[in-house]
């Protein structure tokens, strides 16, 4: 499930709350699928360690793995991972500003996509001028996001830019990945910040933690997070910080491994009084209230294959890349679902998908290289720079958002006219 258990907001007030005026016009599938297609062939057996021996010290973002070791996302869609719980988003709209259980739900939104990257195997990285949409007009909830910048002048620079929203809430964000590669370990950095805006005008915002891999040379990969989530309630200047407990040299408890705690800490950094968070980041989150009682804000909902289906998605995860009845015609040829790579890992036709997203990645590369040395570097369609200086190194420290949300591409969506946006991929739809 993914609702939060408060005393103010039930499932009585979210009733109340209006649809979002885009709903009525967004049929509602009749099904969504919960799993992935079997696979058509075998995948053959690899090692990441022979792939990445030659690259230790080294930001490998763009480094060439085997086939194998991608899952048929692309970070795009994993962004929209992240999304399922936005009905926490809902709930946390009908509490007071600037009250503590807002800030309790908030966080425990924020904290809600970081099972999904548990996943051992590495999305696919967007090419410049992709996009993704999400749209559950049953949840009141629309995404879109764009690759947005890619830059090979120094390694691999990539950024991507995105904006969710709901009935009361708008959620903005962006990333700039990095691997570092250390050899029998390798740590993912996101490297930004994402922004949640409520229509009473109150906003939160919060930094992603550092995702850490181990089990490179042997091949059993583990996947865990570490460091501190810190959601930032402005109205309060405090802060919940959710630290990720990183597990003993002999522990062997599941739940240790994924266990989550958090506390209050004020403008000043310094520890104070309040509600406490403890739980998992897979599992349940329960907050513990100055007055001694507890409160489940969330829980984890796998679906009806727990995290045994293919590349352990959950349900909500395998419709990701699902394009449903009656919906081909409304997406723009740039939409992640139409990448016949990421189809092809998904329908197990991993021989082809080696060579087409070779060949599609090569030639997109090629294209970004070409117009950056033209003085001419490719420009996002749904988004733009707030500022000409924004993509200096380390310009704004990962504390503010670069990319704003033109608002054009709903109405390109509504109308179907996708006139000027290409067809990167070269398919047919």
């Amino acid at each position: 499930m993914c609702r939060a258990m408060t005393p103010s907001a039930g499932a009585d007030a979210l009733q109340k709350i209006p649809a979002p005026s885009w709903v009525a016009e967004e049929p509602v599938p009749p099904s969504r699928r919960d799993a992935l297609p079997e696979p058509q062939e075998v995948c053959k057996p690899f090692s990441l360690w022979a792939s990445l021996k030659g690259l230790i010290g080294k930001d490998i973002m763009d480094a060439t793995l085997p086939i194998g070791q991608h899952c048929p996302l692309t970070e795009l869609q994993f962004r929209g991972d992240e999304l399922e719980c936005t009905r926490l988003l809902d709930e946390a709209a009908l509490l007071p500003r600037g009250s503590m259980d807002r800030l309790l739900v908030v966080a425990a939104f924020a904290q809600s996509g970081f099972a999904a990257g548990l996943r051992p195997y590495k999305c696919l990285n967007p090419v410049m001028g992709e996009t993704f949409e999400l749209v559950r007009p049953e949840q009141g909830m629309r995404c879109v996001g764009e690759c947005v910048h890619q830059d090979y002048s120094r390694g691999c620079r990539l950024i991507n830019a995105w904006q969710a929203e709901g009935a009361q809430w708008t959620l903005t964000g962006e990333d700039e990945p990095k691997v570092s590669f250390w050899g029998a370990s390798l740590d993912m950095h996101l490297n930004w910040t994402d922004n949640l805006t409520f229509h009473d005008g109150e906003t939160f915002s919060w930094r992603k933690g550092t995702s850490h891999v181990t089990g490179l040379i042997t091949g059993n990969l583990v996947i865990t997070h570490k460091g501190n989530l810190d959601v930032h309630a402005h109205d309060m200047d405090v802060t919940m910080r959710l630290t990720f407990r990183e597990p003993g040299m002999f522990s062997s408890s599941k739940a240790t491994k994924h266990e989550m705690i958090g506390h209050l800490i004020n403008g000043k950094g310094k520890k104070v009084a309040g509600p406490t968070i403890s739980g998992s980041f897979d599992g349940v989150l329960t907050a513990h209230m100055e007055d001694g009682s507890e409160r489940k804000l969330w829980e984890k909902n796998w679906g009806p294959h727990g995290r045994d289906g293919r590349f352990n998605y959950s349900h909500w995860t395998a419709s990701l890349n699902e394009i449903p009845q009656g919906q081909r015609g409304r997406l723009p040829p740039t939409d992640t679902r139409f990448r016949p790579d990421v189809r092809a890992i998904e329908e197990g036709r991993f021989v082809e998908a080696e060579k087409v997203k070779q060949s599609l990645t090569d030639r997109l590369r090629q294209g970004v290289i070409d117009a950056h040395k033209a003085g001419a570097q490719l420009q996002p369609r749904w988004f733009e720079l707030k500022s000409p200086d924004g993509l200096t190194p380390n310009g704004m420290e990962g504390t503010q958002q670069r990319y704003r949300f033109k608002g054009e591409y709903w109405q390109a969506r509504k109308t179907g006219n996708w006139e000027g946006v290409p067809d990167i991929y070269e398919a047919q739809h």
